[in-house]
């Protein structure tokens, strides 16, 4: 196995618990030449209300609200990562109706079509592209200006899925031992939508407050640990765009 996304909490074990006790694995860790850290902003918005089923139209319009912000300021192109199909039409339905949004291709993920969309959300220079859980990995997003990628919400696992009750069986702590790894990883190949040469300038937006007021905040703050890191309002915000686009000039 080849990945930059194999470890957890700083260790390999997590991923070696998928298989049988009695498999042997030789690991190998390579350092990355790729400076992403040093290019890679990441923002926590301070004025976006904790997610509850109750409020998912509060939250949507926030999520809107940040995407009006990023395109008014950097013109550039956008990509928002879900974890539900229904919170993610519901932020398309909101921006085909912005007369802002009248020059943006408004990119939703279909089934059997991701290739196609990707495809169109690269050829565009003003593209934005909503996608669930396929595109937070093995996605190339190119952009000539500022890069962004949202993250709606951390990408836990379903409890409703079925693989869940499944590794069930498996764990003694289905939630420590396999689901909050898997969201880890998930989470740090979102990152990596962002940052694919030295030469990329970008942010990452989380609005998910879990990522700093969680019980277990201190394992997904270990993959941020390296990049630049800030918290703050919608102005806070737009002050960081333009500080990255002098940089990115």
């Amino acid at each position: 196995f080849i990945s930059g996304t194999l470890k957890f909490n700083h260790s390999f074990e997590a991923f070696k618990q998928l298989f049988n006790k009695d498999v042997h694995f030789n690991t190998f860790e390579v350092n990355t030449s790729l400076q992403s850290a040093k290019n890679t902003s990441v923002f926590i918005p301070s004025d976006v209300a904790s997610y509850q089923y109750k409020n998912i139209d509060e939250y949507v319009a926030s999520i809107v609200s940040y995407i009006i912000e990023y395109t008014t300021i950097t013109s550039s192109k956008c990509l928002v990562l879900f974890t539900s199909y229904k919170m993610m039409h519901m932020v398309q339905d909101m921006l085909n109706e912005l007369p802002e949004f009248e020059d943006y291709v408004v990119l939703t993920q279909q089934q059997n079509q991701n290739y196609k969309i990707v495809q169109q959300f690269n050829n565009f220079d003003k593209a934005i592209l909503l996608g669930t859980s396929t595109f937070f990995e093995g996605f190339d997003f190119q952009a000539n200006g500022i890069k962004c990628v949202m993250i709606a919400k951390l990408p836990f696992m379903n409890k409703h899925n079925a693989k869940y009750w499944l590794m069930d069986s498996e764990f003694t702590s289905t939630f420590k031992e396999y689901v909050l790894p898997d969201a880890v990883t998930r989470f740090r190949q979102g990152l990596g939508r962002l940052i694919r040469n030295e030469n990329d300038r970008g942010i990452i937006v989380s609005f998910d407050d879990r990522l700093i007021n969680s019980n277990y905040k201190n394992f997904f703050e270990q993959t941020l640990e390296n990049y630049r890191q800030k918290k703050g309002d919608i102005q806070q915000f737009g002050k960081l765009l333009r500080q990255i686009q002098k940089k990115k000039k």
